[in-house]
């Protein structure tokens, strides 16, 4: 811990010797910064997988939904003609 909170802090520190060093305390700060990033990234998408098949779940209960009112709109208006006829010739 005590390695990296001194390369934390020499990063940009210029010394008299030389950019060398300064080069190699960046390429190792920097290198643990890009394979978090990396693995910050990998995580995000794998979550983003989860949250498309919850909004196609949405959707689909959605349309069964619509598709469930609809038919029942329809068997009312069947019903209601079928009971209009029966009315129109007496049939009980």
């Amino acid at each position: 811990m005590h390695n990296i909170t001194y390369i934390g802090q020499q990063v940009f520190v210029t010394t008299n010797d030389g950019e060398e060093k300064l080069d190699v305390i960046r390429s190792q700060v920097f290198s643990g910064t890009v394979e978090n990033i990396g693995n910050k990234i990998e995580k995000e998408e794998a979550g983003t997988g989860s949250d498309v098949i919850f909004w196609i779940e949405i959707i689909a209960a959605a349309v069964l939904a619509a598709a469930y009112l609809y038919a029942g709109k329809l068997r009312r208006e069947r019903k209601r003609r079928v009971d209009s006829i029966n009315d129109m010739y007496g049939v009980q």
